[in-house]
């Protein structure tokens, strides 16, 4: 996987889509795309639509959408650069073998390590939900195994959630 590039931060929402497959991200960037569409509409094909006053709120609206959407992408970008994905494998590979050795604590931090670097790890989450259960920390591992259930991630784990969830009820 190459690194993402300063650029996908022009477009409000492209990074978390390209970089991540966010789907909310998609609607922000659908977002964007119908407000500037009409301003641009509203400045040049038909100015008499909206009232000066207005369309210099839509204006300033649509920069400071653009503005704060920009910093935040520039964020997620730096922070995906900051790990290589062969580091976050390591450290995946890491807090497997720390959970099959049963030493929770240190799979736990490694795996919650993964999980702020990208949240969406269905994988990460799914094993700190089993290390959770382990712990005798139902009522987080639920947490954990519905927050996987309601990402895009959770269809790929749909059987293992359902068994977890069985194994969570009978302790």
């Amino acid at each position: 996987m190459q690194s993402p590039s300063l650029a996908s931060c022009w477009w409000p929402g492209l990074p978390q889509l390209w970089w991540r497959g966010d789907l909310r991200a998609m609607m922000l960037a659908v977002l964007f795309a119908v407000v500037l569409n009409f301003a641009l509409t509203a400045t040049f094909v038909w100015p008499e639509m909206v009232s000066t006053g207005s369309l210099a709120a839509i204006w300033t609206g649509v920069i400071t959408f653009w503005a704060i959407a920009a910093w935040t992408g520039t964020r997620e970008v730096t922070r995906i650069r900051g790990r290589s994905v062969e580091q976050q494998q390591a450290l995946f590979i890491n807090a497997q073998m720390e959970y099959l050795k049963g030493h929770w604590l240190e799979a736990e931090t490694l795996l919650r390590e993964l999980l702020g670097i990208d949240q969406h790890d269905g994988d990460a989450r799914l094993m700190l939900a089993a290390l959770l259960r382990h712990s005798d920390r139902t009522g987080e591992a639920l947490i954990e195994l519905e927050t996987l259930e309601l990402s895009e991630a959770g269809a790929k784990w749909a059987s293992e959630i359902s068994r977890e969830r069985q194994l969570a009820s009978h302790i």
